[in-house]
């Protein structure tokens, strides 16, 4: 017999990892959730898109389509690639800043709401940029050995092959690159986005490879955009643009040799991603040493982290009087909280708020106030932004606002007032100002022309709001006079980032970058005079002035964060404008000869496209992925047989059609599956016809094969309702279902005797309470959960029984930080007639398959992590963590009038890691369980792949 070689095994591998690529593309449906039923469509074609927007929204939508033509040729240049036409969907009633490019189907959706912190670009302008160079990575990709790949298995072929050989560091730093070299802004231009890579580099010093791409719970690590731009454009520097278009096209040409991204960079630079990593950071290190020498810092008097063991930030800093302070305090360890901090450094936990947005804080008069994001009971793609204040003596918490879409809220130094920026969904920004006891807007400023407006603040005086706009030439500084209905320009746009800015006196201090480095800046508004503040190593962010007007507190980062820090403002030692020197090291400007930078007049944007109505009903299929497979998208399994995926651009309407085969249980089996999810309760509708070949044995045990045909159809409503608040996770979903079973036998068997026609009734109820966790913890440190499930056979053919569970798990904080404690609690009454049901609850671990009637079980748990090592071995494996749990298992079941007791105990041991650079974290572990009745001990391998993150630990934007 041949041996097979190395490229037979490499085929043999690819054809496996590509099955496996499309359950979970399948399985994840690339569903971003769905928009509220009420809104109308509508859609402009264009020569290369499809974009399907609010109908409310034509202005953002003519905007969108233009952005989109006007970028297209420049975007796809230095990938020497033209994607295909492809639909673009903008969802306008979410407070949350996003965009993606979802591949099967094939789409962008954009959140139109631009952020409070976005640099100096308009927000439709930066996700255009950004996402269309996404549609262009992931269309070169489908060409060659791939666009064969595809025809065989449709969309979750590309997006299959995008996930398994290009690391993500590329795609998001790749358009990060183009976003700013084809602007000029973009956050590659910021020297804030650098900051932690910077900081890291040169108190730190370099992480493996593994730990940087993947993450760590030891220590923090900057995002994939932030190592993604540096990575993509210090190879662009040293190799040229092209390096990147001959590694894609690698890929798609040759996806079988399992390395195909390395092994284009090889052919270009002679090196493999992981050595390119090591010379992009050696390099980085150099320059940015340079640079660190030629820095003279200003001193301070340091407020916080004088006992920081882990990374944590602390931000939004308020003088409480001369020697207290209210801050926000976040890191790997715990969730964000307010804090309140002394002269000394030492802390005492103020208040945990929700999913607070990052700008927002404001302090007055014992008075705190903030913004905080609450997510819709139903439709994902629909949230709000409240506004929330908390009083210190007595110790109250009010929501003043609701169903609003107000940001940066900021407290009038009396404490009377609270000014907001106002968003709506047309993207219509307005200064508001509202009563700070019960949320009544007394006062409400439209923005100049169509700008954006941030982070306003109060004067001392209380005369005064000072606020950041942004428009097509950049952000500038502004002043609103209350009661005047006008905000006025008290500086000319530019490119240059600014923000935060606070008011004392005839002063204004913000934070810009024009030394290279974020500093607080201080603008004499009498004069028009510039002055740079301070002197950073690595950034700052959040002035605050004292009552006195003497004292400066910011926020100043280090590798291990930012810390809380004080300076005395004597304007005398202030640098002069003239006089300030930019430090930076701009790769930007290293690359800018790659491609040709557009500036605000290329670009044109008064083409007036036809629109018409988008039509839910004709717009709901959508086939985007096929194959000679069977894809069981909901219990990620791949099965001989053929399957067909539908889902269309909206998200709410799901459509798979299939056959599949088991060999081992020698049956076969059509399927349909139809979820509508367009109204509030969600329909769900599966239907299959199953054939099996059963062996049985007659009365002389002489064996026999019986053939069954099972034909059945089921119809589900649930409602999944998300009612998170504040710092819990809440999530409640009643669902209802009933099925239509025929089972047919060729012959009568009294084993499975089970034939005729029955129907089933099944009633579910979920919902769980959970504490917010922090990236460390392993459970939840405070929370609930609860199951209930009934099923029965009320209306005659065939009496299947009936079946009671319910089940529950509640969680309390272990004896240690991310520590657990937390019990399973379960009972179930399985009450057979014909037919018995199967089981709903978990056993005992150590037991199966006990076909009990009534059972009662409890566990006891005890997690704990153990160690974090970040230990890589080559491309192998990382290991981010060992976790441990011990537990005790209890149940006791009756069987006719028999009492069974099952007892159990035992140790798992859990590593959670990355094998093979699989971007998505895998749990692998041991059991060991011992049976104290039989003095049993069994062993059991456990095994688990998180498909919901990307390994480190983070949130993306976009």
């Amino acid at each position: 017999m041949m041996k097979p070689d190395s490229t037979h095994i490499r085929i043999i591998f690819f054809i496996l990892l590509s099955l496996a690529g499309s359950v979970v593309c399948s399985s994840q449906f690339y569903d971003l959730g769905q928009d509220p039923a009420s809104l109308k469509w509508k859609q402009i074609k264009t020569t290369h898109f499809n974009v399907i927007y609010p109908s409310k929204m034509e202005k953002n939508g003519q905007e969108m389509a233009n952005l989109l033509e006007f970028y297209y040729t420049p975007v796809s240049l230095s990938l020497n690639q033209k994607p295909r036409r492809i639909s673009v969907v903008l969802h306008n009633q979410s407070v949350i800043s996003n965009a993606s490019v979802p591949w099967a189907p094939k789409r962008i959706e954009f959140y139109t709401c631009p952020d409070q912190e976005s640099y100096p670009q308009p927000w439709l302008d930066q996700l255009a940029l950004h996402e269309l160079r996404h549609v262009v990575q992931v269309d070169k990709i489908n060409h060659g050995f791939s666009r064969g790949l595809y025809y065989v298995f449709g969309e979750q072929a590309t997006a299959a092959i995008i996930g398994a050989f290009v690391p993500f560091w590329f795609l998001e730093g790749d358009a990060v690159v183009t976003e700013t070299l084809l602007s000029q802004a973009g956050r590659g231009r910021v020297p804030s986005f650098s900051m932690e890579l910077r900081a890291q580099l040169l108190e730190k010093g370099r992480f493996s490879y593994d730990k940087a791409v993947y993450g760590s719970f030891r220590d923090y690590t900057p995002d994939h955009y932030i190592l993604g731009y540096n990575m993509v454009g210090s190879v662009r520097k040293k190799y040229g643009a092209a390096v990147w278009d001959r590694a894609l096209t690698t890929v798609s040409r040759y996806p079988f040799i399992i390395t195909p991204f390395n092994h284009g960079l090889r052919k270009s630079t002679g090196k493999g991603k992981v050595k390119l990593y090591k010379e992009c950071m050696h390099t980085l290190d150099s320059l940015w040493r340079i640079q660190d020498k030629e820095l003279s810092l200003t001193p301070f008097k340091k407020i916080s982290g004088n006992r920081k063991k882990r990374y944590t930030s602390y931000r939004n800093a308020s003088y409480i009087n001369d020697s207290l302070y209210l801050t926000v305090r976040s890191g790997i360890d715990d969730v964000r909280r307010f804090v309140i901090i002394d002269s000394k450094g030492k802390e005492k936990k103020l208040f945990t708020p929700g999913d607070m947005f990052k700008t927002t804080c404001s302090y007055s008069r014992g008075m705190c106030s903030w913004s905080e994001n609450m997510a819709d009971t139903r439709w994902e793609n629909r949230s709000y932004s409240v506004i929330k204040t908390l009083r210190l003596k007595p110790r109250k918490v009010d929501k003043i606002t609701h169903r609003s879409r107000l940001f940066s809220p900021a407290l009038s130094k009396d404490g009377t007032r609270i000014a907001a920026i106002e968003v709506t969904v047309d993207n219509e920004a307005s200064l508001v100002i509202m009563n700070a006891k019960t949320g009544e807007v007394t006062e409400k400023i439209p923005a100049p022309g169509n700008d954006f407006l941030a982070t306003p603040s109060w004067s001392d005086n209380d005369k005064n709001i000072v606020l950041i706009g942004l428009e097509d030439k950049g952000k500038y500084l502004a002043l609103a006079k209350p009661g005047d209905f006008l905000i006025v320009p008290v500086s000319k746009p530019g490119f240059n980032e600014i923000s935060k800015p606070v008011m004392h006196g005839n002063w204004i201090y913000f934070v810009a970058a024009w030394s290279g480095i974020d500093n607080i800046f201080a603008c004499d508004t009498l004069t028009g005079k510039l002055f740079q503040v301070t002197s950073s190593r690595f950034g700052v962010a959040d002035p605050c002035i004292s009552a006195g007007g003497n004292k400066l507190l910011y926020s100043d980062y280090s590798a291990d964060g930012y810390d809380i820090v004080e300076i005395d403002l004597t304007p005398d030692t202030w640098l002069p404008f003239n006089k300030v020197k930019n430090t930076s090291v701009d790769l930007a400007n290293d690359l800018i000869g790659q491609e040709a930078p557009l500036t605000v007049h290329d670009r044109i944007a008064s083409t007036i496209y036809p629109s018409d109505y988008y039509g839910k009903i004709l717009h709901m299929i959508n086939f985007h992925s096929w194959g000679p497979i069977s894809v069981d998208a909901y219990n990620n399994r791949i099965r001989p047989g053929i399957s067909v995926m539908s889902q269309n651009k909206l998200s709410t309407f799901f459509t798979t059609l299939g056959y599949d085969y088991d060999f081992f249980k020698t049956s076969g089996k059509f399927y349909a599956d139809i979820s509508l999810r367009c109204w509030y309760p969600i329909f769900d509708l599966h239907g299959e016809h199953v054939y099996r070949n059963l062996v049985s044995h007659d009365s002389l045990g002489n064996e026999t094969y019986l053939l069954s045909n099972e034909t059945s159809l089921q119809g589900s409503i649930r409602v999944p309702l998300n009612l998170s608040s504040g710092r819990y996770v809440r999530f409640l979903q009643p669902q209802v279902s009933t099925t239509l079973y025929t089972i047919k036998q060729n012959a009568k068997d009294d084993y499975y005797d089970v034939n005729g026609f029955f129907h089933t009734i099944d009633a579910r109820l979920l919902a769980y309470n959970l504490l917010r966790a922090s990236q460390k913890d392993i459970q939840p440190r405070f929370g609930q959960m609860i199951e209930l499930n009934y099923k029965h056979t009320p209306f005659g053919g065939v009496d299947l029984g009936e079946i009671f569970a319910i089940e529950g798990i509640v969680y309390f904080p272990g004896f240690f930080r991310h520590h657990s404690i937390f019990s399973y609690l379960a009972y179930q009454n399985n009450n057979r007639r014909t037919y018995k049901y199967g089981d709903i609850i978990r056993y005992p671990r150590g037991y199966q398959d006990q076909y009990i009637d009534v059972i009662y079980t409890v566990t006891a748990n005890y997690s704990l992590p153990v160690l974090y090592p970040d230990f890589h071995v080559g491309s192998l494996v990382y290991l981010k963590r060992i976790s441990a749990n011990l537990f005790f298992d209890y149940g006791v079941g009756t069987q006719n009038t028999n009492t069974n007791y099952y007892r159990s105990t035992g140790a798992e041991i859990i590593g959670d890691m990355h094998l093979l650079r699989f971007v998505a974290p895998i749990s692998l572990g041991l059991r060991a369980t011992y049976l104290p009745g039989s003095r049993e001990l069994i062993p059991e391998f456990l095994y688990s792949v998180n498909l919901n993150q990307s390994g480190t630990g983070k949130g993306q934007r976009f």
